[in-house]
C-alpha cells in the first residue's frame, strides 16, 4: 500500500483545533521542542530568507543577569545616601 498517496495523508491531518489541545498537554521540553521545530520551518520560508537557520539567535532575559542587579543595587544605593 503506498502511504504516500494523497487520499491517505489528507486523512490523517489535523485541524488546528484538534492540534492545539494536544500541544498543550506536552511536557514542558517537549512544547519548547514544538516551538524550536516551528521556528526552523518558518526560517525556512522565503520571505525570512535572510534569517540564518545555523546562526543561534540570543534573546536576552532578565533571569540570571546578575551583572545588571548589582548594578541596579549601586545605582539605589548611590541614590539613597
Amino acid at each position: 500500500m503506498n502511504m504516500c498517496r494523497a487520499t491517505h495523508v489528507e486523512s490523517n491531518h489535523m485541524t488546528l483545533a484538534e492540534l492545539l489541545p494536544k500541544i498543550r498537554s506536552l511536557s514542558r521540553s517537549e512544547r519548547i521542542e514544538v516551538a524550536r521545530f516551528l521556528a526552523e520551518e518558518l526560517a525556512k520560508d522565503k520571505c525570512l530568507a535572510e534569517i540564518d537557520s545555523a546562526y543561534v539567535h540570543t534573546i536576552w532575559s532578565q533571569y540570571d543577569a546578575t551583572e545588571a542587579a548589582v548594578i541596579l543595587q549601586r545605582f539605589l544605593a548611590e541614590q539613597s545616601t
